[in-house]
């Protein structure tokens, strides 16, 4: 019973996440992170042409209380999202961005 259990997980594995190369890496073009003060809003926007393994988009005010949370799995190709944050309203916010051992982190000063 076991090895059928391992061997099915083996035959997931090769399934969803094929084989690839070093050189296959998720490659990011610019990513651009745009804030708007007056409509209360951060633009993110990117491409990406290879697989992303693990994608999180991640906002929190300056408390600590997540405002928004985007996670993502077997990702590729253009990312755009727009997080409205008039409920929330002026002040600090901090975005943290993983793309699989690729982290970004940005502070965010609506005024």
């Amino acid at each position: 019973m076991k090895k059928t259990f391992l061997l099915s997980k083996i035959v997931f594995l090769l399934i969803v996440f094929p084989f690839f190369s070093q050189a296959q890496t998720a490659k990011v073009a610019e990513m651009k992170i745009q804030t708007d003060s007056i409509h209360q809003k951060i633009d993110i926007d990117f491409t990406t042409s290879n697989v992303i393994y693990n994608l999180l988009v991640h906002l929190n005010d300056s408390t600590g209380q997540t405002i928004y949370l985007d996670n993502q799995y077997l990702f590729s190709g253009h990312y755009k999202k727009s997080i409205d944050l008039k409920k929330q309203g002026k002040g600090t916010y901090f975005l943290e961005v993983i793309k699989d051992n690729e982290h970004l982190n940005k502070k965010i000063v609506l005024k």
